[in-house]
């Protein structure tokens, strides 16, 4: 069985730079997530990632 998380990355200067959101996505890896789908909105910057990892 699977489960599955929904992460957001927010736009903007001051939330969620991209090197922060790298760090977020490499410790959800460390516990076993995968990314398997993102998708993003251009109206109101927001990226979202469907991660999944094997639920014991």
């Amino acid at each position: 069985m699977k489960e599955y998380k929904i992460i957001a990355q927010k736009g903007g200067l001051f939330r969620n730079k991209d090197e922060e959101f790298e760090t977020i996505l490499n410790d959800f890896a460390r516990e076993g997530w995968s990314v398997i789908s993102s998708t993003s909105n251009p109206h109101t910057h927001l990226l979202k990632v469907i991660l999944e990892r094997q639920k014991y």
